[in-house]
């Protein structure tokens, strides 16, 4: 219990700690992405990179950065080779005719502790890169990702403007517009529908309600 409490408590300090402020997160959950769609978009550290010369990083402030994030990356696959060793374990400890519930709980502890250590390492990386960025950087990445945003909403709108004239021509402008649309999934168009395929958490939902997007 004591495990899984503190485990909850990291994964929050690390949204809390994390570029939640500035738009950006180098938390990024394990596994696969949940949901279809295109790939994600480029790496964190990639995109501060990209948008280093308008940010006024220079070239060691970059290389830092990817250090940070290399010997995070590399913390990383040890502990997945670990959790999968110890995944094993588990699994044939639970194959037996009767596991030693002591033995399969001191196991769960053991696996719990490698995703917390886990968690630690992406916190780790989060803080060191966050430190790095001034106030103002960090103020000017939420204005890029506000255009970003901005940019990729207009896109879809713009890919459901004769849906929204056609299903919901009484509906505002932004939240009601897309509340409306994600009411009536299964009338929109194919084009519109492939539009929003991308945000099956956030945004149109099929057969769900329209989620808006934290800050």
């Amino acid at each position: 219990m004591r495990l899984l409490t503190a485990t909850k408590a990291l994964a929050g300090c690390a949204l809390l700690a994390g570029f939640s402020a500035a738009g950006i997160s180098f938390a990024q959950p394990p596994g696969p992405p949940r949901g279809h769609g295109p790939p994600p978009g480029p790496p964190p550290e990639r995109f501060i990179e990209e948008h280093a010369e308008r940010l006024g990083l220079g070239d060691e402030t970059l290389e830092v950065l990817h250090e940070i994030v290399d010997e995070s990356r590399e913390r990383r696959k040890a502990l997945r080779v670990e959790l999968r060793d110890a995944h094993e374990k588990m699994r044939e400890l639970l194959s037996q005719e009767k596991p030693d519930e002591s033995v399969v709980m001191a196991q769960a502890e053991a696996i719990g502790e490698l995703e917390l250590e886990e968690r630690k390492n992406r916190l780790r990386a989060t803080l060191r890169i966050r430190a790095l960025l001034t106030p103002e950087q960090r103020q000017e990445l939420v204005r890029i990702r506000g255009e970003g945003r901005g940019r990729k909403m207009s896109a879809r709108m713009g890919a459901c403007r004769a849906d929204v004239t056609r299903i919901c021509p009484d509906a505002q402008p932004g939240r009601a517009s897309l509340q409306c649309l994600s009411e009536h999934w299964d009338e929109l168009s194919k084009e519109c529908q492939s539009a929003f395929e991308d945000r099956p958490r956030r945004g149109l939902r099929r057969g769900g309600r329209f989620r808006p997007r934290g800050p």
